[in-house]
């Protein structure tokens, strides 16, 4: 199944929207149970937060190149190096539901950045065609 640049934004918003939600508002609650401080929750949702807006704007303005794509899964992928830093900095403290939560958060990340990528590079080499 291949998946457009417009699609691509879409499933983009809707998973950076999760993950400010459980960064943001419902993990912060349970901090004893995932062993990550709340200023590194609080930080890693601001970045998805951003995301989405951008998601937002390059779906209305429907970029067809992919060169945005491009930008937002290279964005994406500093997000997990992010949290990566912000695991291994916590590690210590982290629970096994905190480790298996950003660990799924990041592999999943990851597997839409490879996604991401491969599209927009295509989207580009096509637009040049």
């Amino acid at each position: 199944m291949t998946l457009s640049v417009k699609q691509l934004f879409v499933i983009d918003a809707v998973g950076a929207a999760v993950s400010a939600f459980m960064l943001g508002i419902v993990l912060p609650h349970f901090t004893e149970l995932i062993g990550m401080p709340i200023n590194h929750l609080l930080i890693l949702a601001a970045f998805p937060v951003a995301f989405v807006l951008f998601d937002l704007f390059c779906y209305i303005t429907r970029p067809q190149n992919g060169s945005l794509l491009l930008v937002i899964a290279l964005a994406n992928l500093g997000y997990c190096l992010l949290s990566g830093v912000f695991v291994l900095h916590s590690f210590v403290g982290l629970t096994g539901l905190g480790l298996a939560y950003f660990g799924a958060e990041i592999l999943i990340i990851f597997g839409l950045v490879i996604i991401e990528i491969r599209t927009a590079l295509q989207a580009i080499k096509a637009s040049k065609e």
